[in-house]
């Protein structure tokens, strides 16, 4: 699943100097596998000392809160060394270097342990014909991720779920696997393989390790990936645009049981594209604004299109809300503008998607959804975002300790989302079309980051189903995040 795409040091600036000043802020940067508007050379800091997150000066936490610091190096090996410290994408885990410094590899693991309660389901339950709707417990994530280069000019990430994350198909996913090519003549980038489309924020850029909230929001109905094929991309580093062009199929699986029962997309053709600009970028993201729009052509293998979601907090009801089932689809297309805005502890990020299906029989389907989403770190800590509002690092990096009066960082959020799979015109018609839900979900959400390795966080949800007169109901979902 979304979001996002990951990349590694492969924009390049116009001068060899400039290059050689923002080679490991960028790659510490993309972790969506995309490009991203450029930080000015100003914001541009030196390469991070060892055991500090990318994208964190030296002097940006303060000594009881810094990341633990690399053991001495060891005296120089023809084998290389290994240490565990951040790779240039924000893996954290055993790195291993080569004795000359060309290639390098780490390896990381991180787990998401959720559970979900119901407050109150009558009316949702009365409405779908059920008793009752349960909640659940599961290990929601459970990724194992390496990330390395062979030199300057070519990276590679690979990534593997050995959770099914509620397809019901019980099975282990390669998520990534792609390898980039920086340098290159025109086109300056190239990303080949098992990549994220590259349309929205929160799709693409939400990338699970760094995830804003618990679950993405409703507009995440519209997510299909991931692809198996080529984008280009480059970096305009003097005016902080950037741009991303990609074609790809859809490797999307049939799936066993539950709310992905269909073939959601398996062998569809599809072209993606995103262009952003930065107006604002100070203090390595604690003052930005990124403006986007982003997009996709997707057309059918089987002219059967299907566009789905689960719920914002999982129940045992993967039901909840229904697919939109579209047979005779000729071609789908995705329109998305975005924007994220943050200042110190603050920060707020919005994305509205349209979307148009044509078909053969029965007319044309038009759909929308969109959210906005905020939060406040009580404790005065920060989301580090990369000038393409990748979500980063929270600095200083938290710590909890009694003994020291440290509580870590504590973060209030809240979000509003709106999703419409019904076409009013059609409805009652058009028998190729099998309605989805036309939804309204308020969330509330508290995070505990204890340090750098364990989240803990709580979300309430209430979710109004409209094409069900108004059917609600109210859950919660906690989830204990830990990564290597």
């Amino acid at each position: 699943m979304p979001l996002d795409s990951i990349g590694r040091a492969c924009a390049r600036g116009r001068t060899p100097v400039r290059f050689a000043r923002l080679r490991w802020a960028l790659a510490a940067t993309t972790l969506a596998l995309l490009p991203f508007s450029p930080m000015a050379a100003e914001d541009v800091p030196a390469a991070p000392a060892s055991g500090v997150p990318p994208g964190t000066a030296p002097d940006d936490a303060p000594p009881a809160e810094k990341a633990p610091a690399n053991p001495a190096e060891p005296p120089a090996s023809p084998y290389g060394s290994i240490k565990w410290d951040y790779s240039p994408l924000g893996v954290y885990g055993p790195t291993f270097t080569s004795a000359d410094q060309q290639n390098r590899l780490t390896m990381g693991l991180f787990v998401w342990f959720d559970s979900s309660f119901v407050l109150d389901d009558d009316e949702m339950a009365e409405a779908l014909g059920r008793d009752e709707i349960d909640g659940e417990s599961r290990i929601a994530t459970a990724r194992l991720e390496f990330n390395g280069s062979y030199t300057d000019d070519y990276w590679y990430y690979f990534r593997v779920d050995f959770q099914d994350n509620g397809s019901g198909s019980g099975q282990s996913a390669v998520e990534w696997a792609a390898l980039g090519l920086s340098n290159l003549p025109i086109v300056q980038n190239l990303l080949v393989g098992l990549q994220m489309p590259t349309y929205g924020l929160d799709i693409w850029a939400n990338y699970p390790r760094h995830r804003l909230m618990l679950e993405p929001s409703l507009i995440n109905a519209f997510f299909h990936g991931p692809f198996l094929g080529i984008t280009a991309y480059d970096v305009d580093m003097e005016h902080k645009l950037s741009w991303a062009l990609g074609v790809g199929r859809d490797t999307s699986e049939e799936q066993a049981d539950g709310l992905q029962a269909v073939d959601k997309g398996e062998d569809d053709f599809v072209v993606h594209g995103r262009f952003s600009f930065l107006p604002i970028y100070n203090e390595l993201g604690r003052h930005m604004l990124h403006l986007g729009v982003s997009g996709a052509l997707f057309k059918p293998e089987d002219d059967t299109l299907v566009w789905g979601i689960w719920p914002e907090v999982y129940t045992d009801d993967v039901e909840l809300y229904p697919l939109a089932l579209i047979e005779g689809a000729k071609k789908s297309y995705l329109a998305v503008a975005e924007m994220r805005y943050a200042n110190g502890p603050f920060w707020m990020q919005s994305d509205y998607l349209w979307n148009r299906n044509e078909r053969d029989v029965g007319g044309d389907l038009d759909f929308s959804s969109w959210y906005v989403e905020a939060g406040y770190f009580l404790t005065g800590h920060q989301t580090v975002f990369s000038p393409l509002a990748i979500n980063g690092q929270v600095l200083p990096v938290p710590r909890t300790n009694r003994k020291e009066g440290l509580r870590g960082a504590w973060e209030v959020q809240a979000r509003y989302s709106e999703l419409d799979m019904t076409d009013k015109e059609l409805q009652g018609g058009g028998p190729p079309f099998v309605q989805g839900a036309e939804v309204k979900n308020i969330t509330l959400g508290l995070n505990w980051f204890l340090n750098q390795h364990i989240k803990i966080g709580i979300n309430y949800v209430h979710s109004v189903r409209e094409d069900l007169d108004d059917a609600s109901i109210d859950t919660i979902q906690t989830r204990v995040a830990w990564t290597l």
